[in-house]
């Protein structure tokens, strides 16, 4: 079932329709340019109204239909209040029986032409039947109706917070004991041909256990089961003409097995170049497990790292 609100425009002069709209010249425009009727349609929503937000909704749609199609926020209180029980008379009809259309004359003021706001039946219904408006003219009153509403139509309302879902219980997330360290090789080692070489001679650049990593050795001892971010940059110094292919790479090795390569392969014979390696990867680690970076290159002559910690540096941070 779809409402169905019919609002007949009567003719008056405009200075009735001014006091009738407050004095406001853009509502007596609009009623004068109206055609004599307006049917608006209302969703179907309104028909269902078990106690749920969508009755609600649907009476809010209705005000505020009602209201844009009058163009003016001036009305007396026996307009919506004889709004109201055309619908709540509907309603009950819909929850015990058969009732026939509701003509409800709604008078904007006292002094001008009512309003007809007729809501039709289904086709099963009967003649029509008469509700009386309210002559309340004040505020108070129109609030009231709505209340009384809201009232007969939600009078099971569902429990406050009911529909939310269950909390959940959160976890308290704490860094402070958790690995955050990065250190950088400003020593220029040397890499010889075609061996890897394990990274040496470390300086701290920043350290929150300030325990873990032998700077000397360039070995990293996880301190705790769990999730390490590796991430490290290498840049050989430079090098001169190598045959195209040679290979520069970074070596990550856990227990002494090589996990990641990451490689740089010359590709040029005719100027000298300084080959990057990076390297990144998320490990899963056990309490005691070890890390340590290595470098390698096979460009047949020793190579050695380029001499400063923004080149060459080496960071772990363990995931919360």
């Amino acid at each position: 079932m779809t409402l169905k609100i019919t609002i007949s425009t009567p003719p008056a002069n405009r200075q009735e329709l001014s006091e009738a709209l407050g004095g406001n010249p853009a509502a007596v425009r609009r009623f004068e340019t109206m055609t004599r009727d307006i049917t608006i349609n209302l969703p179907g929503e309104i028909e269902e109204v078990n106690g749920t937000a969508e009755g609600g909704l649907a009476l809010a749609q209705l005000v505020q239909k009602l209201l844009a199609a009058l163009d003016t926020e001036v009305h007396s209180a026996s307009s919506i209040t004889s709004m109201i029980a055309a619908v709540a008379a509907r309603l009950a009809a819909d929850d015990g029986g058969a009732l026939a259309p509701v003509p409800v004359q709604v008078t904007i003021e006292e002094s001008a032409s009512p309003v007809a706001v007729v809501l039709p039946p289904s086709d099963d219904m009967p003649g029509a039947v008469s509700l009386p408006a309210p002559a309340a003219e004040d505020v108070s009153d129109v609030l009231g109706a709505l209340l009384g509403f809201i009232q007969r139509a939600f009078a099971d309302p569902p429990a406050l917070g009911s529909d939310l879902p269950a909390p959940v219980a959160a976890t308290t997330l704490s860094a402070a004991g958790n690995e955050a360290l990065t250190y950088g090789s400003a020593g220029g080692q040397s890499i010889p041909n075609n061996a890897a070489t394990t990274l040496t001679g470390w300086t701290q650049i920043t350290d929150r256990l300030n325990a873990n990593f032998n700077a000397s050795s360039g070995v990293y001892t996880a301190p705790a089961t769990g999730y390490y971010l590796v991430s490290a940059q290498i840049i050989f110094n430079t090098v001169p003409p190598a045959a195209i292919g040679d290979q520069f790479d970074l070596y990550v090795l856990v227990n002494g097995t090589v996990e990641v390569v990451a490689s740089k392969f010359a590709e040029s014979t005719t100027s000298n170049y300084q080959p990057v390696s990076m390297a990144a990867r998320l490990f899963q680690l056990n309490a005691g497990d070890q890390i340590k970076l290595q470098a390698f290159q096979n460009s047949g002559v020793g190579c050695t790292l380029m001499a400063t910690s923004a080149e060459n540096w080496l960071t772990i941070a363990q995931i919360p």
